[in-house]
């Protein structure tokens, strides 16, 4: 999903190197404020190259965000019981520059106004020709 919204915090990065893989991993989260009448906050985590532009951005932009939500189930483990986490991944962050409206159709002749045509049988209002719903005439 793509989504607008107003970055409010960048973590520290944090680093590392995979015990399974040998891979070298970066990691960070950003909490962001959404628009609109409902404002939420959702904190959003970062790997690979997307921490770096996510640390080059200030708080308080507004940024264009890509992420997807995914959810992963806990095992049960003695007492406790099974349960659900959900996580959400930003793919990709760049700031959010607002575009000007254009217009969308403007057309090249305006039709004339009712009152500009010829009169004739067919545009008289009551003529024998036009639907008089009922009229005797």
């Amino acid at each position: 999903m793509i989504e607008i919204v107003k970055l409010e915090e960048v973590t520290p990065t944090a680093s590392g190197v995979s015990a399974r893989t040998g891979n070298a991993w970066q990691k960070n989260e950003i909490v962001v404020l959404t628009t609109g009448d409902w404002q939420k906050r959702f904190r959003l985590t970062c790997f690979g190259d997307v921490c770096a532009k996510a640390a080059a951005i200030e708080p308080g932009t507004m940024v264009r965000v890509q992420f997807s939500i995914e959810q992963r189930e806990i095992p049960a483990n003695g007492d406790r019981a099974a349960f659900w986490v959900n996580d959400v991944n930003c793919h990709g962050i760049t700031p959010y520059v607002a575009q000007p409206l254009q217009a969308q159709y403007v057309p090249a002749q305006a039709a004339p106004a009712p009152s500009q045509l010829p009169p004739t049988q067919a545009n008289i209002p009551f003529s024998p020709q036009s639907k008089n719903y009922g009229m005797p005439y």
